[in-house]
């Protein structure tokens, strides 16, 4: 009688289950952290734009300048790994209303592992053949386009990012084999950053000390001009815009 083939090895189970412990105090939870809420922020009228933010830190920093959620937005928020009910949740919402879910976190393993489970609708990363309709916004390479067109003079150097330690950095190498297009989801710039052992977070990237006052703004109305079907990490050419409106869409 033929041996029954061996069971594959899940590469993000087996990491938590390997560093799980170690990262809890070293670096972060990365089995979801259950007592943490799911937040939900709606614009008026009927759902046509969905958003899930890892931060609040930009939501703060726009409602700081005036903006109002748009109308037809729907924006789900909780930073970390997610429970299996939390991505549940928000997969109903994608299904049910038949529309594209738009990401946006820290460029670091685990935002991007965050992105790739709300992907594959589940936290244990099970493989699929079919992904969610969930793009990946930011931070990528349009977005660090965006900083270089608006960053002040006296902030040339950029935006500072932050040396990955082992946990993470091995936490990167999983990450990676799990998810292949990374490169295209990101962009090569956002990607060879990650590559080099640095993480960007949208606290640096979102600030008006460093971009000028309007440029909460100026991210809101990048977010708002985003479709499905044409989205990727890479930059655009495109020339520095006005200021948009504080008024909601």
């Amino acid at each position: 009688m033929p041996r029954a083939a061996p069971a594959k090895v899940n590469p993000w189970l087996s990491f938590v289950k390997r560093r799980g412990k170690a990262a809890a105090s070293e670096y972060a939870f990365l089995d979801g952290e259950g007592s943490l809420p799911l937040q939900v922020f709606l614009g008026q009228g009927r759902a046509k734009r969905l958003f899930f933010f890892t931060k609040d830190t930009l939501l703060r920093r726009l409602f700081d300048s005036g903006w109002s959620i748009p109308r037809g937005w729907v924006i789900f928020q909780r930073r970390g790994i997610l429970p299996e009910t939390h991505i549940s949740y928000v997969s109903r919402q994608v299904k049910q209303l038949r529309l594209p879910l738009f990401f946006v976190g820290d460029l670091s393993p685990i935002d991007l592992t965050t992105f790739e489970m709300l992907r594959r609708g589940s936290a244990v990363l099970t493989a699929t053949k079919r992904h969610l309709p969930v793009m990946h916004a930011g931070i990528n390479d349009r977005w660090l386009a965006l900083c270089e067109r608006y960053r002040r003079p006296m902030h040339s150097r950029g935006p500072t990012t932050l040396e990955m330690g082992p946990i993470e950095s091995e936490h990167l190498r999983v990450l990676i084999a799990l998810t292949p297009d990374l490169p295209n989801i990101i962009g090569r710039r956002s990607f060879d950053l990650l590559r080099s052992a640095r993480a960007l977070h949208v606290e640096a990237v979102s600030g008006a000390a460093d971009y000028g006052d309007e440029f909460p703004l100026v991210i809101a109305d990048h977010l708002s001009r985003l479709r499905a079907g044409t989205l990727s990490g890479r930059a655009p050419t495109a020339r520095r815009r006005s200021p948009p409106s504080s008024a909601p869409a």
